[in-house]
């Protein structure tokens, strides 16, 4: 009770001015008991006060953001602000739990009904509510975890003025993305803000053009996810009203991104710890977007690879980036978040020669293997089956072997180089007319190098070769390193196949 009437006070004290736009932003990572905490609704929140003030002719002291508040102190500074001056806009946002009937605040809940009366109380000529909340948890984590429908948005047929958009349809769930730090809706919402979606070059971004862009890019984004498509949904009840602006865009600096090919642009700030927006782009597309006066990384993902610029943007800038001013960067194998590193199966078919023998028989590997950062660690079974002819004898060679490497790795683009050692134990029987079996076993040491091109994520094609010695009791014919009837022998192979992720 105290800590509500100590926000409303703070509330009544900035008092906006009448006419302006003012805007409350709630994010809680806590929902109920057993929901999963969610990592980016704060970000979310602050990276979109960071867009309104910048753009959308919001004042600083008109922007009020509640972090971890509880459904009565959402609720007291609603009150508060329905008792203050009537404002031009007023903008609500949300991001975190939910389910098909309430908000879920840091253990508490807000009622969807007494939520849309205390928005529908606030004075102003256009309310905007935006809704970032659903339910079910997987790996780009759906936000919360309560089985059940998705949040339902609804809009009175009497209300005038009131806007209000989802982050998904009635039976869906909302997604976070751990790669760009925050909510795929919210984050391709900011993008539209800050210029992505001004489809007619007006350089202003109106409510329509925010919702159409928002919608297609979080649909695209979630389009091939295990838990389904995202798709946001939009209300609306506007009397004698034109589609209101949202942002302008000659209020800050601004960067035209100019793209050879297809791809996805990602910017950063000037220390890459947040991302500002994502924008996909097409062939020789011209994509102008706002921002703020700094510094800024940006990063592109197209089908001739990885390119980076850093780049200072200044007040009034109006700079154009091209593909040819990126820097080329290679990529890098990461390993799976939360696990030791990435886990795949290989399979390869080659030949193999050995002091033994054999000459060039087939000879077939199939292996599990386990990428980090930096190592690819390996277990291969291995296995030739033949004959050879030499001076008129016919020799049957059956053999099979289990060999472990490790080696380290060089990635250029979609390329991966690697090599190191390989040892092993093998097993050997060769059957000649008219001789009796002979069986051998012994040890294998080899040096292996690799090299891969990744044609998906989880499929690549791979070409490799070992030369090595094998440790025998079989006696050769010959051989420099014999001791009594102990033997090294050379041993080499060459093999083609494919490695997929699991």
């Amino acid at each position: 009770m105290i800590a509500s009437a100590a926000l409303a006070c703070a509330l009544l004290a900035a008092t906006p001015a009448p006419g302006g736009r003012v805007a409350l932003l709630v994010a809680n990572e806590q929902g109920l008991g057993m929901e999963t905490a969610l990592r980016f609704p704060t970000q979310d929140a602050a990276r979109l006060a960071s867009v309104l003030e910048e753009l959308g002719d919001f004042r600083h002291e008109d922007i009020h953001t509640l972090s971890g508040k509880s459904a009565d102190e959402v609720l007291s500074a609603l009150d508060s602000l329905a008792h203050g001056p009537r404002s031009s806009l007023f903008f609500f946002y949300y991001s975190g739990h939910a389910d098909s009937s309430a908000l879920h605040l840091a253990g508490t809940t807000l009622p969807v009904d007494r939520l849309l009366q205390s928005l529908q109380a606030v004075p102003a000529e256009l309310r905007i509510g935006l809704i970032d909340a659903c339910q079910s948890g997987s790996v780009t984590r759906a936000k919360g975890v309560v089985p059940g429908p998705a949040f339902d948005l609804r809009v009175d047929e009497g209300s005038e003025g009131q806007i209000l958009v989802s982050s998904s349809a009635a039976d869906e769930q909302s997604f976070e993305s751990d790669a760009h730090g925050g909510a795929l809706f919210t984050l391709h919402w900011v993008a539209a803000l800050r210029g992505a979606a001004d489809s007619d070059g007006d350089s202003t971004v109106t409510l329509t053009e925010a919702y159409r862009y928002a919608y297609a890019q979080t649909l695209r984004a979630t389009l091939l996810s295990n838990a389904g498509p995202q798709h946001p949904s939009f209300k609306m009840e506007l009397t004698g009203r034109h589609d209101p602006v949202l942002t302008r865009l000659n209020a800050s600096a601004n960067l035209t991104l100019s793209s050879e090919d297809d791809g996805d642009y990602v910017i950063f700030d000037g220390a890459e710890r947040q991302v500002i927006l994502e924008i996909p782009a097409r062939p020789a597309e011209r994509l102008k977007v706002a921002l703020a006066p700094g510094a800024y990384v940006v990063k592109k993902r197209g089908t001739k690879g990885v390119r980076l610029a850093r780049i200072e943007l200044s007040r009034g800038d109006d700079r154009l980036l091209a593909d040819y001013q990126m820097r080329p960067v290679p990529l890098v194998r990461l390993a799976r978040k939360g696990g030791l590193g990435d886990l795949w199966a290989t399979a390869r078919v080659g030949q193999v020669f050995t002091g033994l023998g054999v000459r060039g028989l087939v000879h077939v590997d199939l292996g599990v293997e386990l990428e980090t950062s930096w190592w690819l660690l390996g277990a291969q079974v291995q296995g030739s089956i033949g004959n050879n002819e030499a001076f008129g004898l016919s020799t049957r060679y059956r053999y099979l072997g289990l060999q472990l490497s490790a080696m380290p790795s060089v990635h250029l683009g979609a390329v991966a180089l690697r090599a190191g050692p390989a040892l092993g134990l093998y097993y050997l029987d060769e059957l000649s007319t008219g001789r009796a079996l002979v069986k051998g076993v012994g040890g294998v040491g080899a040096l292996q190098i690799r090299i891969e091109v990744e044609v998906t994520r989880n499929l690549s094609l791979v070409a490799n070769g070992n030369a090595g010695g094998l440790l025998t009791r079989v006696a050769p014919h010959s051989s420099p390193w014999q001791t009594g009837d102990i033997a090294v022998l050379y041993w080499a192979d060459y093999g083609f196949g494919l490695r997929a992720a699991w």
